[in-house]
């Protein structure tokens, strides 16, 4: 083999060999910046999880409170039409869903009180029927 194309193939492989480490390296620079990204993604991804739950959180006890909100009724000009208000806001809190211990809890009652007013409420109603079932107008 003529000593010109050895030297010559020997300085091709050393130019190879360099330009291979250097993308090499490159590489790996690569990979290293990427990881980090990797690490601060996963870190933003759990910050993130954690302000979410604390959302849910807060959107729980806002319907709460929105639950528990009471609108006082009018001042009435006598006990018998306070008792009418109360009976009224006891029949609109049970048909928005509450229960009757949320609704004794909102209107200051005690829980007998709601359930005995919804009974009332109940078989008077039940009572209309009737009437208007056996005389129909």
């Amino acid at each position: 083999m003529n000593p010109l194309i050895a030297l010559a193939a020997s300085v091709v492989s050393v130019v190879l060999a360099s330009v291979s480490l250097r993308i090499v390296f490159r590489l790996k620079e690569r990979l290293d910046t990427m990881s980090v990204a990797l690490s601060n993604a996963e870190s933003l991804r759990a910050e993130l999880l954690e302000s979410k739950k604390a959302l849910d959180a807060l959107a729980l006890r806002v319907e709460e409170v929105e639950r528990r909100r009471f609108i006082p009724a009018e001042p009435a000009a006598d006990a018998a039409s306070l008792n009418l208000n109360r009976h009224g806001q006891v029949l609109r809190l049970h048909r928005k869903g509450d229960t009757p211990g949320q609704i004794a809890s909102v209107l200051g009652l005690s829980q007998g009180e709601v359930r005995l007013t919804l009974k009332l409420h109940d078989m008077i109603l039940e009572k209309s029927a009737k009437e208007f079932s056996e005389h129909p107008l």
